[in-house]
């Protein structure tokens, strides 16, 4: 459980809809608005409500998909982190690598955003984030050693799940987590329906 302030919500709903439509230029006038209002929400009366909601690890291959093309499902996952409606967690490994992931031009050249939009709504999702430190290697085993890190990031966040599109390695590893699911974007919208 956390305690959320209403004005930090409306903030993130309206940088939420960029996700949502992505035509040029809305970005920058949704990052513009979500400014404004940040400097009004520090005058803002505490007005505070109890939410329960699922704590997430959102693997690159899930931005990467909203920020090529429509995303649909991974789309709706992001749209529901900078609502509120998911906790998504970071850590130096998963940071790393999507700041490296992002920095790929070559990658993003049929992109439906600009890199400067394309950046905005990183620096949304990132604003939305909790960061986490990872103090123990579990090494769990991944066929791809490089995914590790994700395990052990939503282990040492008490995460719900993984949201990946690589279902195939992240949950054959040797050293199982039971209560850590890994889940497609459309299995975690099932499992953790978005409240608005």
């Amino acid at each position: 459980m956390f305690i959320q302030h209403h004005s930090t919500n409306q903030r993130c709903s309206r940088l939420a809809r960029l996700v949502a439509v992505p035509p040029t230029g809305v970005a920058v006038s949704v990052l513009a608005e979500y400014n404004r209002s940040k400097r009004r929400a520090q005058s803002d009366s505490v007005c505070a409500i109890i939410l329960e909601r699922a704590m997430i690890v959102l693997d690159t291959n899930i931005l990467v998909a909203v920020l090529l093309r429509d995303g649909g499902s991974a789309r709706a996952v992001l749209r529901g982190c900078l609502n509120g409606n998911y906790q998504a967690v970071l850590g130096p490994a998963l940071l790393a690598e999507y700041e490296d992931v992002l920095g790929r031009a070559e990658l993003f050249a049929d992109s439906v955003l600009s890199a400067r939009e394309r950046f905005e709504v990183f620096d949304g999702f990132l604003n939305r984030c909790r960061w986490v430190e990872v103090f123990y290697a579990w090494c769990p085993n991944l066929p791809d050693e490089g995914d590790n890190h994700l395990i052990e990031l939503g282990v040492a966040a008490q995460a719900d799940a993984i949201v990946t599109r690589n279902l195939r390695d992240v949950s054959r590893g040797e050293l199982k987590f039971p209560s850590l699911k890994v889940l497609t974007p459309e299995q975690c919208l099932e499992v953790f329906p978005c409240l608005h």
